[in-house]
């Protein structure tokens, strides 16, 4: 099963990819049966488009009570403003590490 590393727009981009070609559901078992999930750029425009909350709804979903990760630059409460309070019980459950300082891109 192995693990997954997607950050938003490129989920988005596949996800959208797996819609044309007929398969989206076959791409979303992937993501519920892979051993350890990451998803990262949480966060990462101003405003979330309704397409990426729903796919970030639908990861996060897929993924409750299983190993997963989730990156972001937003503190806590930003993120429960940016995404609302669905995605973020989903993807605050468990443990959450802050880390700061300077970035290092």
């Amino acid at each position: 099963k192995g693990s997954l590393y997607y950050d938003v727009p490129g989920l988005c981009d596949w996800i959208n990819g797996k819609i044309k070609d007929g398969t989206v559901e076959t791409a979303w078992l992937k993501i519920h049966e892979a051993s350890l999930t990451v998803l990262d750029e949480l966060g990462t425009r101003e405003q979330v488009s309704d397409a990426r909350w729903e796919a970030v709804l639908r990861f996060a979903s897929l993924r409750e009570w299983q190993p997963a990760l989730y990156v972001s630059n937003l503190h806590p409460d930003e993120f429960r403003v940016f995404y609302g309070e669905r995605v973020f019980d989903r993807v605050m459950r468990g443990t959450v590490f802050e880390l700061s300082g300077e970035s290092r891109r």
